[in-house]
């Protein structure tokens, strides 16, 4: 996944203006890693800031972006999506904006370990968006640590109409990189704003275009 952690830093400018193109406003994104802990101490698995807060600048999503490069083979990113949605979970610092909406981008190439269900992680996501990007190139297709069809994946919590994820390897695939953020952007405004209530631009109407994104980069550890 270093591949993915490349792309995506280099393509921090390209998130910036896909994002306030389609909402009017500054976008704030937070990158958090996960996993790394062996399963017989998984208390040490908790998500990890790389950004201590909500960062506006692209040199500041870059930078973070870039330092994705924890190691580990215990992921529980059931747990992570969780713990995101929930700003009183006694170890997150990210500032977030009280009765806002989140949208997660979670970038995985394996399927979640732990005990959370997909039940709890749609009970915590709420209003809020969950957006997959996933491989199988380390975990093949039927595998049961597939992040698409494994024992525990992502697409049952995706805010994305089926099949449920964003393809990883498109978005590594430069011809097709601008094509994919744009739709992983698309994605999160549309998510969001079926669910806009206090997401508006200064109280303006859910029918104004203008309304704030908070985004949130996830990644399990790189192989």
């Amino acid at each position: 996944m270093y591949s993915t952690q490349t792309t995506a830093a280099n393509n921090a400018a390209k998130l910036f203006s896909a994002f306030k193109a389609k909402t009017g406003d500054d976008p704030r994104f937070a990158v958090g890693g996960f996993g790394g802990a062996a399963a017989s101490n998984p208390t040490n698995d908790e998500l990890r800031e790389v950004t201590d807060v909500f960062v506006d600048t692209q040199a500041a999503l870059n930078a973070a972006l870039g330092q994705l490069t924890i190691t580990g083979g215990y992921e529980e990113g059931y747990k992570a999506l969780i713990d995101t949605f929930n700003p009183n979970n006694g170890y997150l610092k990210w500032d977030f904006t009280p009765n806002g909406r989140v949208c997660v981008i979670i970038f995985t190439d394996e399927d979640s370990d732990g005990p959370e269900t997909a039940a709890n992680v749609i009970i915590a996501k709420g209003s809020n968006s969950i957006i997959p990007v996933l491989s199988s190139q380390f975990c093949s297709l039927g595998s049961s640590c597939n992040p698409i069809n494994g024992d525990f994946p992502y697409p049952p919590v995706s805010s994305l109409s089926a099949p449920g994820y964003i393809s990883m390897d498109d978005f590594n695939n430069p011809a097709k990189t601008d094509g994919i953020i744009d739709d992983m952007v698309q994605a999160c405004v549309d998510t969001l704003y079926q669910n806009c209530v206090d997401v508006t631009k200064n109280g303006a109407a859910m029918g104004d275009p203008h309304f704030k994104v908070r985004t949130i980069a996830l990644s399990r550890p790189m192989d």
